[in-house]
């Protein structure tokens, strides 16, 4: 993964993390353990090109795209996307053309929660978790997929 999206997963990954305690009293999925087992993916890879246009979030005087993504190749020749829509409130809208390869079988998987401060706490059910992701439809050589607000959404074409 480029630094630039990295660093666009880890702010999402912070807006999760808000008031994370650690009591001690039992195990409890930290958000950043979640985005590490989708990052994992990314290692010993090659980085494919990837163009994306999308809208702008404006927050005071700062703009930063509502849509990220990358993709990469494995030593096994699947292929891994990954997206992240920084977007708060609204579901976005994505097209995703893959060139060379058949879509036959694309399992994906999701991190989100209901609330922007959502986090994982001891003795309480998940509110952050990887959950698998089926809001994407294919089309020929295209995959579409709807993301939901403050999401990062993994899809894996093999």
């Amino acid at each position: 993964m480029r630094e630039s999206e990295d660093g666009k997963c880890r702010a999402v990954s912070k807006c999760f993390t808000i008031g994370y305690s650690n009591k001690g009293r039992q195990d409890c999925a930290h958000p950043n353990s979640l985005f590490f087992k989708m990052d994992k993916l990314y290692q010993d890879v090659i980085l494919l090109p990837t163009r994306l246009k999308c809208e702008g979030y404006f927050y005071g005087q700062g703009k930063i795209p509502l849509i990220s993504a990358s993709a990469s190749k494995d030593k096994d020749g699947k292929i891994h996307i990954s997206v992240v829509n920084l977007d708060p409130v609204k579901e976005r809208n994505l097209l995703c053309e893959i060139r060379g390869v058949s879509l036959e079988k694309v399992p994906g998987e999701i991190i989100t929660a209901n609330k922007i401060n959502a986090y994982n706490d001891f003795g309480k059910p998940e509110e952050v978790k990887i959950e698998p992701f089926k809001e994407f439809k294919i089309d020929e050589n295209n995959i579409v997929v709807t993301l939901l607000p403050k999401s990062v959404v993994m899809l894996e074409v093999q």
